[in-house]
């Protein structure tokens, strides 16, 4: 009798995001459709819950496993839509991401008709739900305001911002700042944000403007905005720390986020510019100069700024960290073993040193057991 053949699935080219926000037992609709869809591309099903207990975990599990559906669960406490799909988008490992809402069942041809329409080029309108990762790998998210992740030319903010230059039309710089503050007090933040913004230019209140621009827009992890603001920031005061620090992040983040190699050493750089050469650097500068060195490749100039900021207590145990990676870079095991002892002793609940170190230890275990065996045999 023959075997039967392996399948091994592909890997899927979709994320389905569903936001549980009803009883376990209304996923059943949706599943079956799901399980129905006619020529559609491989695809997983990322189910959002809000935090609950194991149970309701186990139900959503159980009701998934009769369907030829591939399912993660995650939790996510927002309750905001543009939150919850911008967590959606950070743990999405596929090319595309589509969105159901709550209780909706999608059409048997719903994902072939919007994957077909995406891969020829079609424009889609926001309802349809269907994006290409590479647009939030270069940094776009969903907006507070928007259901649609637009550029920073096209969003909300910018018509915010539009209509709140048309409304102080002829007033002075200190009555639209005064009047920004005040938004803020009374937690209008998006009209706060849009004021701020428009004094951008303003050579008295641009740089303050624009800082407070650009922490709005990092509070929302809207990644292209907050670098504008802080950039714009950066050319009333350039040696402004404050403003470096979190222009580095942001870059760092936007690093972080892309798969694209040559995109994310671009950033990698456009960080570190950012924070060499400053006269008086501070210790999160340095440990930012110090982290992108390493990433680059310049290991000599990282070692020395992480064992300068051994010294100082808010950095002393990821100094140490990196230092035991650049050892294990260098194939350097000794000092490896011995910085990631220094960031345990600072830190004990360290996951990735307590790897390495782990990991070196069982190295280091095994081949002095294979030297004894091998010294035994030759005796």
């Amino acid at each position: 009798m023959n075997p039967e053949p392996i399948v091994i699935a592909s890997a899927p080219e979709v994320t389905v995001v569903l936001r549980l926000e009803s009883e376990p037992a209304h996923l059943v609709a949706t599943l079956r459709a799901l399980a129905a869809q006619a020529d559609a591309p491989s695809f997983e099903l990322l189910l959002i819950l809000s935090p609950s207990t194991d149970d309701v975990r186990v139900a959503c599990r159980r009701l998934c496993d009769p369907y030829a559906v591939a399912v993660r669960i995650i939790e996510e406490a927002a309750d905001e839509v543009w939150r919850v799909r911008n967590r959606a988008i950070d743990e999405c490992l596929t090319r595309w991401i589509a969105f159901l809402g709550d209780n909706e069942v999608p059409e048997p041809t719903w994902l072939a008709a919007l994957c077909q329409a995406a891969k020829a080029g079609n424009t889609l309108p926001a309802s349809d739900g269907l994006y290409d990762m590479a647009r939030f790998d270069a940094g776009f998210r969903f907006e507070p305001w928007s259901d649609d992740a637009l550029s920073p030319t096209t969003s909300p903010l910018a018509k915010a911002i539009r209509r709140a230059s048309h409304v102080l039309d002829g007033e002075t710089a200190t009555l639209r700042h005064d009047w920004a503050q005040t938004a803020l007090t009374l937690g209008r933040l998006d009209e706060a944000w849009a004021i701020f913004d428009s004094l951008g230019d303003h050579p008295e209140y641009g740089a303050q403007a624009s800082l407070y621009a650009g922490d709005f827009a990092l509070r929302d992890r809207l990644w292209l905005n907050a670098e504008r603001c802080f950039e714009k920031c950066l050319e009333h005061r350039p040696d402004w720390n404050v403003a470096i620090e979190r222009l580095t992040a942001v870059l760092i983040q936007r690093a972080n986020a892309t798969a694209n190699v040559h995109k994310k050493a671009d950033l990698q750089r456009a960080a570190l510019r950012r924070v060499q050469g400053v006269a008086r650097r501070s210790e999160l500068q340095s440990y930012q100069r110090a982290s992108l060195e390493a990433a680059i490749g310049s290991r000599d100039i990282a070692r020395k700024l992480f064992t300068t900021l051994t010294g100082h207590s808010a950095f002393q145990a990821g100094a140490w960290f990196h230092l035991g990676e650049i050892a294990l870079a260098t194939h350097d095991s000794t000092r490896a073993v011995a910085a990631f002892q220094h960031c345990l002793k600072l830190q004990p609940t360290h996951r990735k040193a307590i790897s390495r170190l782990t990991s070196l230890l069982l190295d280091a275990r095994v081949g002095g057991a294979m030297n004894v065996r091998q010294n035994g045999g030759a005796a």
